[in-house]
């Protein structure tokens, strides 16, 4: 068995509890080479919408986007793509100011002039399509705990359970040995229930933010 608890993620968790229910996204989806394809998406009760691009997660940023970029290039590229934002809000990420701009699902965090980290969840105001997203290895938004285990084994980690969402429990967890407000780059979440029925509700990446000691 992989190992299931990182002390640092856990200390952790209650914060971004609270922010994912502010600022998290609903997709599960098919990528392409260049990190872009579109697929009509399909709500309850209504007709098939036009096709929506879908993007690829990684380590470096999302789609043909990169950590690092100047912020108003990434998201002039991505709206055009995406169409206008949604939500486009400066807010306090941990103790650092930060600007987030969410289409749909996927909203991506912007700290002095550059783009640094993204989140992207089945959680957020129903007032956009879904965005479809999917990392590299295959993991997508409400995988099951054992889907996240096959593919990543012993790179990924876990926080003990904390209290979610209508009393739901929630972990987070990091690939590669990211670190939820420690890493610059690389790939985390959020796991909703237990490491054998789970669901994985959120994919992070980047450099999301800093947390004061003991936080």
């Amino acid at each position: 068995m992989p190992e299931r608890v990182n002390p640092e993620l856990q200390s952790r968790s209650r914060w971004w509890l609270l922010l994912l229910v502010l600022l998290i996204p609903l997709a599960m989806v098919l990528f392409s080479d260049d990190g872009f394809v579109t697929t009509p998406v399909a709500l309850p009760g209504s007709t098939t919408l036009p096709p929506l691009p879908e993007v690829e997660l990684s380590e470096r940023g999302f789609g043909f986007v990169s950590f690092g970029q100047p912020s108003d290039t990434v998201l002039t590229e991505v709206s055009e793509l995406f169409g206008a934002p949604v939500e486009d809000v400066d807010q306090p990420c941990g103790d650092e100011a930060g600007r987030w701009t969410r289409w749909g699902n996927l909203s991506a965090l912007s700290r002095e002039g550059a783009f640094v980290g993204f989140i992207a969840g089945i959680y957020y105001p129903e007032d956009a399509p879904p965005i479809g997203v999917r990392t590299a290895e295959g993991l997508s938004l409400g995988a099951s705990a054992q889907e996240l285990l096959e593919l990543y084994g012993g790179r990924v980690v876990f926080s003990d359970p904390e209290e979610g969402f209508e009393g739901s429990e929630v972990r987070s967890f990091g690939i590669n040995g990211y670190r939820l407000g420690q890493s610059s780059e690389g790939i985390g979440g959020y796991l909703e229930g237990d490491l054998e029925s789970g669901t994985v509700i959120t994919i992070v990446g980047g450099d999301l933010c800093s947390f004061p000691p003991g936080a």
